[in-house]
């Protein structure tokens, strides 16, 4: 039996999906184009922000910006010039960012990524910059650390007022999509797409709500550069796809984000499945699957993560009839299944479970 074959990359069957994954769009930076060391903001399809000597390297959406951990930043708009005014009336919303970084200091310094907040750091140990800050590692306060942290600045130049960390460290080389959430009372986190169940508050709490808007000081939004303790930090590796959203995105908006970046293949479909009716799409615990033809042998039932990994799977061995699946064992989020004829599939689809 032939395998099944993993053909098409998700293309006609995410693209009304992704789009709706851009409603409450701020900012979007592809990186995909430079021209006079610029780039867009494709969401006002105006000049984004300005290169100071990053490289435009092959990213995980087209091109990304590749920085030698240096001197290499980029800044929005431009040096000298403030952040766009939508930022700072942020009070709640996302940041989506893709990264890849090639060296972490485990013994003095940081890997910034996203920095928003003063002109120049505070005159304080730690990245402090009476605004917020995405970055890898944070020694020696966290000494040998590789984490990711998500942290913010309401009290001045101080000690952070919020900031939790992924609970483990990143692997140097690796591509990772990370998305900060703030909510009205609550804030979150996902990476690769799952929810980061096991970050880690320093300071704040998971009902902790600090955004662009509680900034002290919103003067400068840099990505790969910031400070510790006051001195620059550059990062080192590739920065893609960089999206701010007005709204806490949900998980299934984080899965269309990641799979954006990280398409999935989906089954290329050979059978005719007039005969095959499946409902309701979303489900909750019960997923009904109506067989209205006959089949020469059993059908299989599959459904997988929205990573690829098979999560359930069984027979329908009499045709012409009605079939209940148990999804209880199932987390809410998005999948895909297939039902196939031996190897022939017949159907496949997205599955969302709520």
């Amino acid at each position: 039996m032939k395998q099944i074959k993993l053909l098409l990359i998700l293309c006609g069957l995410l693209v009304l999906e992704l789009s709706n994954a851009q409603d409450g769009l701020v900012a979007h930076w592809s990186f995909d184009s430079i021209s006079n060391n610029q780039f867009l903001d494709h969401k006002t399809d105006q000049i984004g922000g300005t290169i100071y000597g990053c490289q435009s390297v092959p990213g995980v959406v087209g091109n990304a910006l590749e920085f030698d951990g240096v001197d290499d930043f980029a800044r929005i708009p431009g040096d000298g010039i403030l952040p766009p005014a939508v930022f700072s009336g942020l009070s709640e919303g996302s940041i989506s960012v893709w990264f890849r970084v090639e060296q972490i200091p485990t013994i003095n310094g940081i890997r910034p990524i996203f920095y928003y907040g003063r002109e120049f750091g505070c005159d304080f140990f730690d990245a402090a910059n009476e605004g917020l800050i995405i970055e890898v590692g944070h020694a020696p306060i966290h000494a040998g650390s590789k984490r990711l942290y998500f942290t913010q600045w309401t009290n001045g130049c101080t000690l952070p007022s919020f900031c939790y960390d992924s609970g483990k460290g990143m692997v140097q080389g690796k591509w990772y999509h990370y998305v900060a959430v703030v909510g009205s009372n609550f804030n979150t986190g996902y990476l690769n797409g799952e929810l980061m169940t096991d970050r880690h508050y320093n300071f704040g709490n998971s009902s902790t709500h600090e955004f662009f808007s509680d900034a002290l000081s919103p003067e400068n939004l840099m990505i790969g550069k910031g400070y510790w303790n006051s001195n620059e930090m550059f990062f080192m590796g590739a920065i893609d796809e960089i999206k701010v959203f007005d709204h806490p995105l949900s998980q299934e908006e984080v899965d269309l984000l990641y799979m954006e970046g990280n398409p999935l293949s989906v089954f290329q479909q050979e059978g005719d499945n007039s005969a095959i009716s499946i409902y309701p799409n979303p489900a909750s615990e019960k997923l009904n699957l109506d067989i209205s033809g006959y089949f020469n042998n059993p059908l299989t039932f599959s459904i997988y993560s929205s990573t690829g990994v098979l999560m359930y799977q069984s027979k329908i061995i009499e045709s012409n009839k009605s079939n209940t699946i148990d999804l209880s064992s199932l987390s809410k989020g998005l999948y895909f299944y297939t039902i196939n004829e031996d190897s022939k599939i017949l159907n496949s689809d997205k599955l969302i479970i709520q």
